[in-house]
């Protein structure tokens, strides 16, 4: 994944990609749990803390946009950033 702002080239996993493909702004937190949960064929739980995880580390790449209050990193909102 390039990011054409930061000129930075990202090389993702499988999952990672995938967690970046639902968030194309209709994808609802929940469903992104229940497809990470039948992905990975872990709990809803655990699916919960690896999407919150990747989620925070797309951010950070600048790859999505969480929405967010005081900076709290969860899948309340996620969208791609500038795709």
């Amino acid at each position: 994944m390039f990011n054409p702002v930061t000129e930075v080239l990202t090389l993702m996993n499988p999952s990672a990609f995938a967690l970046w493909q639902l968030c194309d702004g209709e994808t609802t937190p929940e469903e992104m749990v229940a497809a990470v949960a039948d992905l990975t064929k872990v709990d809803e739980v655990e699916a919960r803390q690896d999407v919150e995880k990747g989620l925070s580390e797309l951010a950070v790449l600048g790859l999505v946009r969480l929405g967010s209050e005081n900076n709290q990193h969860d899948v309340d909102d996620a969208s791609p950033a500038d795709r």
